[in-house]
């Protein structure tokens, strides 16, 4: 009996760097599988003054609120990674204040007039949280452009030469959240991870 248990134990013994063997394998390749992976920017914005605007083009006494909600988001984005030095809001905001003709003024020149040597400009096209009969928000779709624009050429640096404008579109059914959403927290939480997104654009970043 004695004689079996110790066979038995040597051949467990020899085995066990074969078996270490495979273990570490598997953690090896898992934890390649979760090393971060980096995506870079898609255009690079030289580090000078930069004013983030967005308003819905074609009629831009609409949708104030969610723009300028969709603002801060960017702009933290872009603070954090220190993209470039971002023009403060309230010098847009004082000039809508004093400027009556600012709808009809140009990117540029709405740039200039706050200081600023470049303006990421996105139009905000479409913002939209649906219900159910209960008025419980199940979907939610978000269509913007984005641009930037070098104010004293008045030229498009971004996206590059033939393409006008950068597509973002946002399609989410809402599921998580269940009977504790409402429309506000569910149009903040879309304007966030847009305004995520469209930071993005524009430093490297890191994903799992």
């Amino acid at each position: 009996m004695e004689t079996r248990r110790l066979l038995l134990t040597i051949v467990c013994l020899a085995a066990l760097p074969a078996l270490l063997l495979l273990v570490g394998c598997n953690v090896i390749a898992f934890a390649a599988g979760a090393v971060p992976q980096k995506v870079s920017a898609r255009y690079e914005p030289p580090k000078t003054p930069m004013l983030v605007l967005v308003e819905n083009r074609q009629n831009p006494g609409t949708m104030v609120t969610e723009a300028d909600q969709l603002t801060l988001f960017i702009m933290d984005d872009l603070a954090t990674y220190k993209v470039a030095p971002l023009i403060e809001l309230k010098k847009l905001y004082e000039l809508r204040d004093n400027e009556k003709n600012i709808d009809k003024m140009t990117i540029s020149q709405i740039g200039k007039a706050v200081g600023a040597q470049q303006v990421l400009y996105v139009d905000l096209q479409r913002l939209n949280v649906s219900e159910d009969e209960g008025g419980v928000p199940v979907h939610s779709r978000l269509e913007a452009t984005v641009h930037m624009v070098d104010v004293k050429t008045g030229t498009t640096t971004f996206p590059a030469m033939g393409q006008a404008n950068w597509p973002i579109n946002m399609e989410t059914p809402i599921t998580s959240m269940g009977n504790r959403a409402n429309s506000d927290a569910v149009r903040e939480s879309l304007l966030g991870s847009v305004g995520t997104s469209i930071g993005r654009l524009f430093h490297d970043y890191m994903v799992q």
